[in-house]
């Protein structure tokens, strides 16, 4: 059957709206990447400062509360650590971080 060429060239369109739908633009990822590191670091600022504030000023109330939620994160990252540790571990010889799948 021959071939017109509106045909390969809707070919051509559809492979690239294709590629641009699986592999989006890098702008989007360091966007989203710069956005969620901002927010992490100001959430740690945050909680430091919560701290050192409560100290100073004597409420104990708010450091307790401050270490309970330590704990209750802290636990739930061992618990999220064994569940995906069980498939994947870190080879850190490397120079960067390479994920390796466990059998």
């Amino acid at each position: 059957m021959p071939v017109e060429m509106e045909q390969v060239d809707e070919e051509g369109e559809h492979e690239q709206n294709l590629e641009q739908v699986i592999r989006p633009s890098k702008n989007r990822k360091w966007f989203a990447t710069g956005v969620l590191t901002s927010f992490s670091g100001l959430v740690g600022w945050q909680a430091i400062n919560n701290v050192v504030t409560a100290y100073q000023s004597a409420d104990w109330l708010s450091i307790g509360w401050s270490a309970f939620i330590v704990s209750i994160a802290g636990v739930g990252f061992q618990l999220w650590q064994k569940s995906y540790g069980a498939y994947v571990r870190y080879d850190v010889t490397l120079p960067f971080i390479k994920r390796v799948k466990r059998y």
